[in-house]
């Protein structure tokens, strides 16, 4: 009896000498004064903006027949899959824990790789789904923290990093898809490292190693003779945002803030150790965050972000190359609050973002959607508005007053490469 007195005790209001002062409804903990209610009216137009649905392209098809996606139903995000466009989305998993990372696996086109925790805790272990089953395999230790789960074009390799050495630093696996569970370990170092990209024959692998935000370094693993060998200067420090191999495996992506202001798009040429790095957007103002290159190396996809507006937009190695501008049109550019770039297969482009509606029908119409951009031609600037077509990964809520306040609807929704 004495726990429980104790424990309403510590529940019921502060005493406070300030008049009127009386404890919130519902929050006995929290107490108020002079506050006016809030309408009914107003709290159920607000729920317009706090409970809007996302949808975010996590990977495409090796074929570029299917996108993956992750969006919610029920209170957590799950993943579907869209196998053509405004089709039907089909759940794959089913669980009260959400599911935000997942790749296919190239040459088994009913696997899929996904991290999952548990209670929120972060601690993602790495599971594969039977989709002719529908059953779940658990991959790795089921105490230890994993996160940065990438698979090779062919479908052969994939790649994680994880704690499992000691709990504290975070190392990175490679593991064959014939036999996931043995997974070998390629790094043993102090700190956090991170599996980035594998070239697409399987060879090597980009590894990122993370001391801060703004202090990382980027790495070249070779599979087969375990050297590990790095790209980025030693000398000063800069970000790793994201890196990719060139479809030849000569030259790496990089986006990094090392030579600029910005986080911006950089070649590195693999056979001259130690030269510059060539920009190749310089033109952009303004933050990239994620890239993909397409099978054949002709175009590169990435994301930006100005001013808190993010878009997306393709570079070509055939002429100049350029990108549209926020304000300049286009769903995927002046419209998007967020985006990402999932991934590319064959002419097919997959990103997803979430947008306010520009045709003028409800000033705070609400639009969040997975589109795929197909490419059949190498345009001399970048126009990631080009031919999309959107899938059915969609959620529109629309109402017929304006919002309460700011220039559009409600926001949501997160990116995830």
């Amino acid at each position: 009896m004495l726990i429980v007195a104790l424990l309403v005790a510590q529940a019921a209001a502060p005493a406070s000498k300030i008049p009127d002062m009386k404890p919130v409804p519902g929050i006995p903990s929290l107490l108020e004064s002079g506050m006016p209610e809030v309408p009914p009216q107003l709290r159920s137009r607000i729920e317009q903006y706090q409970n809007s649905r996302s949808a975010n392209a996590l990977d495409v098809a090796a074929d570029g027949s299917q996108l993956l996606i992750a969006t919610r139903f029920a209170s957590t995000n799950q993943l579907h899959v869209v196998e053509q466009p405004m089709g039907m989305r089909t759940q794959v998993t089913f669980g009260n824990e959400p599911v935000n990372s997942a790749r296919f696996v190239p040459g088994d086109p009913r696997a899929l790789l996904y991290l999952q925790d548990v209670g929120g805790g972060e601690f993602h272990q790495v599971f594969r789904l039977d989709r002719r089953t529908g059953r779940s395999e658990l991959l790795t230790d089921g105490k230890s923290r994993h996160e940065g789960l990438i698979v090779s074009a062919d479908g052969t390799r994939f790649a994680y990093s994880g704690t499992g050495r000691n709990g504290k630093d975070t190392d990175v696996y490679v593991a064959r898809t014939a036999a996931p569970r043995d997974a070998q370990r390629v790094t043993e170092r102090e700190g956090t490292w991170q599996a980035v990209e594998l070239s697409r024959d399987g060879k090597r692998l980009l590894v990122a190693q993370f001391r801060a935000i703004d202090d990382s370094d980027l790495h070249l693993y070779d599979l087969q003779t375990g050297e590990l060998r790095q790209i980025t200067p030693r000398e000063g420090k800069g970000s790793v945002e994201d890196a990719g191999f060139s479809a030849d495996g000569k030259s790496v992506y990089l986006i990094t803030d090392r030579y600029s202001d910005f986080n911006s798009l950089y070649r590195i040429d693999l056979s001259r150790p130690g030269a510059k790095p060539e920009p190749l957007a310089p033109q952009i103002k303004g933050d990239l965050e994620s890239l993909t290159v397409a099978p054949d190396g002709a175009h590169l996809a990435f994301a930006t972000n100005e001013e808190g507006w993010s878009g997306s937009g393709r570079v070509n190695w055939t002429g100049a190359t350029g990108w549209k501008p926020r304000g300049a049109g286009g769903w995927a550019t002046s419209a998007s609050r967020d985006a990402s770039v999932a991934g590319t297969a064959r002419d097919v482009l997959a990103f997803g973002g979430v947008a306010p509606a520009t045709d003028g029908t409800s000033a705070c119409e609400r639009l969040t959607s997975a589109a795929v951009l197909r490419s059949t031609s190498r345009p001399s600037s970048v126009q990631a508005s080009d031919r999309t077509r959107p899938l059915p990964s969609m959620h529109k809520s629309s109402c017929s007053d304006p919002p309460p306040s700011g220039r559009m609807g409600p926001t949501g929704g997160s990116s995830s490469r």
